[in-house]
């Protein structure tokens, strides 16, 4: 990603590893905690720190922790048999068991003169033993000339390690530092050269760090997929192949769970978010207590997390869903999408809902089943994801028998989709299909033409093609009986408010309204102001007055 190098955005981390490896070359020891999420930049500042401390002398140490089932005091015994020591150096007595010997023989090993740098990645992997062995690192006074540089994800970490951390934190043994998610001149900072992202400007920047929640390994994801927020998540289908290579670090962290487990985290990617455990139980064809299980080793791994009380579940970042989801065998997707249909149909879920289902059948090629549901979800969503409706409605045409029977139908699909691409504010997309439109082969049947010219006329005004979109609208309004009969069809009314609302933009409705009747002469008012001669004061009737 162009920029990381220099680690936009990090100005304050960067300050305080400065200052920590500037405690180090003064000969005091101490204990660095590097604390945050996945992705947030962890190993990039271990990098920069193990950079910084080499150049000032200083012997830089680095391991990873391997996990649980690794040997006793293994990241610790990595990190010290893979650095450049002095020959004479005895290695320490691993086999002891005992944390005192073992911390004893860890002091002598980092008792370089110029300083120590131990840095430890991944470290809420670490075995039991080297846990405990950092925990009696924690007690005691931080080991001179020793830093000590603890990579971890805190959601992760065992909880006893955790504890010993924020104890030390207290009496300042143990420094901090906790990298937060990037701004949005961060982001802008990261994005690609002008060329591949062109109109890289600050509103874009802060829908992508919304999007990606300031996260730079999720930047990276959603940048592969393409470099326009508002296509994601839509065109990660297309571009899955660069989204999986950018992937692969995370894919390999996937990679590692049990196959029962990659099922329960397969059938949540079907469903989408937020999902529940009995619906994951239900999609993934496995008894609900397997399910729980999985769910919660999922959740120890800080792949799920809980959304709540309510009992709704969701992915750390919904790019893991879509990732799962792209790696999934097409035969196997396709029935799970089946079932997860059949799930919300029973339940009478909107059309909205289920839409997402019905698209991944029609890719499967089961247009029967699929095509309502998708037209009935674009109606749906099209005021508040205009966007999302656009891309169903691609689908049902897509899919949509192409017989003469059935062209009424067609043009009412590509008419709608016309009008989302308009709300949706892709202007260029929807002036090229209503054109496409009104071409139809034959003509199109009434009202269909007076619908595909007001959709026209409409996008003409809005790209700022005033002259096209007069001649347009001219060839129905200059054609309306005069006085306008009331009440107007729909599709004749909608094409004279855009009428109207192109000669106010232009200024020229003036121009456009009838003449006005010429004024009346005054005397002529006063004349005819006068009672008729022949109108006589009514007489009163016999008995009155």
């Amino acid at each position: 990603m162009a920029g990381l190098s220099v680690l936009p955005g990090r100005d304050e981390e960067r300050a305080a590893l400065a200052r920590a490896v500037d405690g180090l070359c003064a000969g005091n020891g101490a204990v660095l905690d590097l604390a945050a999420d996945p992705g947030l930049g962890k190993t990039s500042l271990l990098h920069l720190l193990a950079r910084t401390a080499a150049e000032r002398g200083a012997t830089v140490l680095r391991a990873r922790a391997d996990g649980p089932a690794a040997k006793p005091y293994q990241v610790f015994r990595d990190a010290l048999e893979n650095g450049d020591h002095r020959p004479d150096t005895a290695a320490p007595p691993w086999d002891t068991g005992d944390d005192r010997d073992l911390l004893r023989a860890l002091r002598d090993r980092c008792a370089d003169p110029a300083g120590t740098v131990l840095l430890l990645d991944d470290f809420h992997h670490c075995d039991p033993a080297s846990a405990r062995l950092t925990e009696r690192l924690l007690g005691d006074p931080p080991p001179d000339r020793l830093l000590l540089v603890l990579a971890h994800r805190p959601r992760q970490t065992p909880p006893a390690l955790l504890a010993a951390l924020d104890a030390a934190k207290q009496t300042g043994a143990v420094l901090r530092v906790e990298p937060a998610p990037l701004t949005a001149a961060a982001v802008a900072a990261l994005l690609p050269a002008a060329a591949l992202f062109p109109d890289a400007d600050e509103h874009r920047a802060e829908r992508l760090r919304a999007a990606s929640g300031g996260n730079p390994r999720i930047l990276h994801l959603l940048l592969a997929a393409g470099p326009d927020p508002d296509r994601w998540p839509e065109r990660t289908d297309a571009a899955a192949g660069p989204l999986l290579r950018a992937a692969a670090p995370l894919l390999a962290e996937l990679d590692t769970l049990p196959a029962a487990v990659a099922d329960v985290l397969a059938a949540a990617a079907v469903l989408g978010e937020p999902f529940r455990l009995g619906d994951v139980a239900r999609v993934a064809g496995e008894r609900t207590d397997r399910t729980a299980d999985a769910l919660a080793e999922l959740a120890r791994a800080d792949l799920v997390r809980s959304l709540g009380p309510g009992g709704d579940l969701a992915f750390r970042h919904p790019v893991l869903g879509r990732l799962v989801h792209h790696r999934l065998n097409p035969g196997l997707r396709l029935n799970a999408h089946r079932r997860a249909l059949a799930l919300l149909e029973a339940r009478g879920a909107p059309a909205a809902a289920r839409a997402r289902h019905a698209e991944q059948l029609l890719l499967g090629g089961a247009p029967a089943e699929a095509l309502p549901v998708l037209v009935e979800g674009a109606a749906e969503v099209v005021v508040r994801s205009p966007a999302t409706a656009a891309r169903w409605l691609r689908a049902a045409l897509e899919s949509a028998p192409a017989d003469t029977h059935d062209a009424r139908t067609r043009v009412g699909l590509a008419l709608d989709r016309c009008r989302a691409l308009t709300a949706a504010g892709r202007l260029e997309q929807a002036r090229a299909l209503g054109h496409e439109i009104l071409r139809t082969p034959g003509g199109l049947p009434e009202p269909l033409d007076v619908q595909a010219l007001a959709v026209c006329v409409g996008v003409e005004r809005l790209l700022g093609r005033y002259a096209e979109a007069d001649a347009m609208a001219r060839t129905v309004v200059d054609r309306l009986p005069r006085p306008l009969p009331a009440p107007l069809p729909a599709a004749t009314a909608d094409l004279v408010l855009d009428y109207g609302l192109l000669h106010a933009v232009r200024g020229t409705a003036g121009a456009r309204r009838p003449p006005a009747p010429p004024p009346l002469n005054p005397a002529q008012v006063n004349e005819d102001a006068r009672p008729p001669p022949h109108h006589a004061p009514p007489r009163p009737a016999p008995g009155h007055g």
